[in-house]
């Protein structure tokens, strides 16, 4: 027992970090049926908000990779976790679209500027061997906080009929654990990233970084376009606004089982096997979901067993890139960039189309994502992780 806590301790902070950052990231699925109220506006239209959430995180992880080194992954944490939370505590205050967009760009730079520091500080401070289960520990916390935010949204809006004390909750916990996180060791972290840069040395080619990328946009494009377009899918379809929220809570609860699962077993199993089932199993259920139709428990099903799914891929993904690219603050960037673009194109891509085509464009532009995203894993593996000797680091 001793030795587990032992082996914990290091990464308990940025466990928090990462409920904070899973409420940020899931937040504005289940709120974007009242802030299409709160704003009047159309479905296409709030497409812009995540948008600008993901524009932000591109933004958050490029100045994340850059402030690595100086700030430390644990300062560089906290100050994005302290950006996020002034903005989440602001959402349910405007009336104006452009607002809201503004808000959610802001709590976008904090997500990727989280996502930077804590993924790349994490091999540094645990064992290589337990690498894959801490990483997916680290993840399953956002998992947690992904979970959270449809319930706390779900019980603000009907005891209150206002999304206020739902982002005020929020903002007060996440400006909580980022005064954690700034106060802890002040000098440790950053002397550890100027240290593990140093070791590490040059960064690969840039065209093997941005295959790697490549998966990441496709992986967080679906994973962000099932979790913020299911709610509105579901009202599309006349399920009512329970279901829309059970449904979201339904995929985050799978996603949370999955990456407990690999906490459990991670270490275990070849990280490529884990990604190769992962994207097989994910894309047959976004294909059953579009076949199914307005059957509120077989999408419940199929909600929670997505979740499941694609839980393991993004730290997995980050555990096999490890193995041959050590996670540098610049190489943990491109990561997360790649995350922001995903972001970026695939949930407003879904939006354009729920407006133009028709309910049934949400699951079938998933499952299409998903199965580019098994063909971009085959050449991650057939070629940028194929690296020479005397490239290497």
């Amino acid at each position: 027992m001793r030795i587990e806590s032992e082996r914990w301790r290091p990464i308990l902070p940025y466990f928090g970090a990462f409920l904070g950052l899973g409420v940020a990231i899931s937040f504005f699925g289940p709120a974007l049926p009242e802030l299409r109220r709160q704003t009047g506006s159309t479905v296409g239209e709030m497409g812009w908000v995540f948008s600008a959430q993901s524009v932000g995180g591109l933004v958050g992880s490029i100045l994340a990779g850059r402030l690595y080194r100086t700030l430390g992954g644990r300062h560089l944490t906290a100050l994005a976790l302290a950006g996020f939370a002034i903005a989440l505590a602001l959402v349910a205050v405007p009336s104006q679209l452009a607002i809201v967009v503004m808000l959610g760009a802001v709590i976008g730079v904090g997500a990727g500027a989280t996502d930077v520091g804590a993924n790349t500080l994490l091999p540094s401070v645990v064992a290589p061997e337990a690498l894959v289960s801490s990483m997916n520990a680290l993840h399953m916390c956002f998992a947690v906080g992904a979970l959270l935010a449809p319930v706390i949204v779900g019980i603000s809006l009907s005891v209150t009929n206002s999304l206020g004390p739902a982002c005020a909750l929020f903002g007060a916990g996440t400006a909580g654990l980022a005064a954690v996180l700034w106060f802890g060791d002040r000098h440790g972290a950053a002397r550890q990233a100027a240290s593990d840069h140093d070791e590490h040395g040059p960064n690969p080619e840039w065209w093997r970084l941005a295959l790697v990328g490549l998966f990441f946009v496709l992986y967080v494009g679906l994973e962000i376009g099932f979790a913020g377009w299911i709610a509105t899918y579901s009202d599309e379809l006349g399920l009512g606004s329970g279901w829309a929220t059970g449904l979201t809570a339904a995929f985050w609860a799978g996603f949370l089982a999955g990456r407990l699962g690999m906490v459990w077993r991670g270490d275990d199993i070849d990280t490529g096997r884990v990604l190769r089932w992962s994207i097989g199993c994910a894309t047959a259920l976004a294909i059953a979901v579009a076949l199914m139709g307005a059957h509120a428990i077989a999408l419940l099903i199929a909600s929670t067993l997505f979740g499941v799914a694609t839980a393991p891929q993004f730290p997995t993904m980050l555990a096999h890139l490890h193995r041959v690219v050590p996670l540098t603050g610049p190489v943990t960037a491109w990561c997360i960039a790649g995350s922001a673009v995903g972001g970026l194109l695939v949930p407003p891509t879904i939006g354009a189309l729920l407006d133009s085509v028709g309910t049934g464009a949400m699951p079938w532009t998933i499952a299409i994502a998903s199965a580019a995203s098994g063909l971009v894993v085959f050449a991650i593996d057939r070629w940028a992780l194929v690296i020479p000797a005397a490239a290497s680091r």
